[in-house]
């Protein structure tokens, strides 16, 4: 199974009033990717973690796959940023489209947008390559 990209972190960084930014990066899923030069690396950071249990190619807006609250996934997520020492605060179920320049395809997603606070930009990018590995999704980062 081929991994797509379904785990976009977002981060905030809050270092001395300042906001750090950064264009967007795409790392593998066997490693997470490095914090940008413009990102402390240990700064904490509040960020959004944009993840889907999802592998499949959907391409019906109206499957029924799309209509799954992910209830159960919510969970484990929550346990898997609590585990690491970050605080997790909400939750949004989210409906998408996304493309996969490896696959040269669109697919429809129901995903989830998670809070996450409380953690370093390492720490972050740690999470996120877990998820990645978990759920068999790429990694995307946008800082």
């Amino acid at each position: 199974m081929k991994p797509r990209f379904g785990i976009l972190v977002m981060v905030c960084v809050m270092a001395a009033g300042a906001v750090g930014t950064s264009t967007a990066q795409a790392a593998s899923t066997s490693a997470p990717a490095p914090a940008p030069a413009s990102v402390p690396a240990r700064a904490a950071v509040q960020a959004e973690i944009f993840a889907t249990n999802n592998t499949d190619q959907i391409t019906d807006p109206a499957d029924p796959r799309l209509r799954t609250r992910l209830i159960r996934f919510d969970r484990e997520v929550r346990a898997v940023i609590r585990s690491h020492h970050a605080h997790v605060g909400n939750s949004r179920l989210l409906d998408g489209v996304f493309w996969s320049s490896e696959l040269k395809k669109t697919t429809y997603e129901r995903s989830r947008e998670f809070d996450v606070n409380r953690v370093s930009a390492d720490g972050l990018h740690h999470i996120a390559g877990v998820l990645a590995k978990q759920y068999h999704q790429g990694l995307t980062t946008a800082v």
